[in-house]
């Protein structure tokens, strides 16, 4: 008999991380068929919102036929909002039986108390999650925002698309290629986005000026604007900005032509990573730097509130002093980390299956 999923996280916004996420899960879990929901925020009152998304899930469920099964995304879900915590209750409902995490970051205090209206909801979720053997999460901070609530079940298992991770390929002899990623978050980062973006554009500039090749690219369709502006900042040409590329594969393959990544979005920095592209990573939010400490690349991530293009530049350029030793230490961290959520995958699909 076939067993029907319902995948639920940020997709169909066009955004590269979230789309490799969810294609992460259908290849992992291939046993199951998907099928991907979005989440949303809309205003409605939370107890409507909760009724609406149940009927719209049995609906679902009616129409796959079968056993229904469901896992809650990656991405940053939890403690982000209390709609997708109403949400994963509507999901749980639907499929009658305890709902898998998909690896995802946990939203901390210290960033988004600065915004209007969010609360800490860390104990609805201790409450949701309880009967869970485990919650794999992406990094070291997620677990200590977890543990710190009460939580006794957390492992870090890493961002989920790290185990699209390939092979690294052979680096031309010669080549000084610097890929640098830019994207707008609607004013929602450490700082301002004109600070950050005139940091990366200087930095482009000056390694541009230094003879390496540097292009521009997107991740989400919102971004190419941004990457724009910061090209145009940096003096670079017209054709310096690259197209959005949504698929995963394609998107590891245009990265086989550089050595180093800067970026400011996460699953820019993630990418490169499962690609085995040293990067340097501005943390516009705290779950940069959860990802960048889980591989253990702190030391390239800066603040976007406090970044400086000298710090960028001179980041890029002790990569390069010895690039193959720094790939060589990313993939291993990298694999290892991999591999846990490899192992935590296999968990979930025997939970899944199980009668």
């Amino acid at each position: 008999m076939t067993v029907h999923g319902i995948y639920q996280g940020w997709l169909g916004w066009q955004n590269l991380g979230d789309e490799a996420m969810f294609e992460v899960c259908r290849r992992r879990l291939a046993h199951i068929r998907w099928v991907g929901t979005p989440l949303e925020e809309p205003p409605t009152p939370r107890a409507a919102l909760a009724a609406v998304r149940e009927s719209w899930r049995r609906r679902v469920c009616r129409l796959v036929g079968g056993p229904t099964v469901g896992v809650f995304g990656g991405g940053t879900l939890l403690n982000r909002t209390p709609a997708w915590l109403e949400q994963y209750r509507a999901l749980r409902r639907a499929t009658r039986k305890p709902v898998p995490v998909f690896s995802p970051g946990v939203a901390d205090p210290a960033y988004w108390n600065r915004v209007d209206g969010w609360r800490d909801t860390r104990a609805e979720w201790r409450a949701e999650l309880a009967d869970l053997p485990e919650i794999g999460v992406r990094g070291p901070h997620s677990k200590r925002l977890l543990d710190e609530a009460g939580f006794r079940n957390v492992i870090v298992t890493g961002d989920p698309a790290l185990a699209l991770r390939r092979p690294v390929a052979p680096r031309p002899a010669g080549q000084r290629a610097v890929a640098i990623n830019v994207g707008q978050s609607n004013g929602s980062m450490w700082g301002s986005e004109e600070r950050a973006f005139a940091a990366v554009a200087k930095a482009a500039a000056r390694l541009a000026t230094a003879g390496f090749e540097v292009r521009i690219f997107p991740v989400w369709s919102e971004d190419v604007r941004s990457c724009r502006t910061v090209a145009h900042a940096a003096r670079l040409p017209d054709d310096a900005v690259d197209p959005l590329i949504l698929d995963a594969d394609a998107f590891l393959r245009y990265l086989d032509r550089f050595d180093v990544v800067i970026a400011i979005k996460l699953h820019a920095a993630v990418l490169a990573a499962a690609a085995g592209v040293p990067f340097v990573a501005v943390e516009y939010r705290p779950k940069v730097r959860d990802f960048a400490d889980s591989v253990g690349w702190g030391r390239f991530t800066f603040r976007s509130d406090v970044v400086e293009a000298e710090d960028l530049e001179r980041a890029a350029r002790r990569l390069y002093e010895d690039l193959e030793g720094s790939r060589a230490e990313l993939a291993a961290k990298v694999a290892e980390l991999a591999d846990t959520f490899g192992a935590y995958v296999a968990r979930i699909e025997e939970a899944l299956l199980a009668p």
